[in-house]
């Protein structure tokens, strides 16, 4: 999935965009909201010590990683705003 986003073979990074858009589609969502984005930047973080532009592929995946273990769907007030 990650090569599909990315559109090439081997990638060595990966932008924080990609990121949430691999996790995106993990979930299934057809769009996300800000709270979901925040998560990714939560779980970024959390595995790299900050939200960066980019990180080397194996940092991007395990952020999509973190986060979709941790993920427990959005709260109705968040997607309202």
């Amino acid at each position: 999935m990650a090569r599909r986003v990315l559109r090439r073979k081997y990638p060595q990074r990966i932008t924080h965009k990609q990121v949430v858009k691999v996790a995106q589609r993990l979930i299934g969502y057809g769009w996300i909201c800000r709270f979901f984005t925040l998560q990714v930047e939560d779980s970024a973080t959390m595995v790299n010590g900050e939200c960066a532009d980019d990180y080397e592929l194996s940092i991007g995946l395990a952020i999509v990683k973190h986060f979709v273990d941790r993920w427990n769907g959005c709260p109705e007030e968040a997607c309202r705003n």
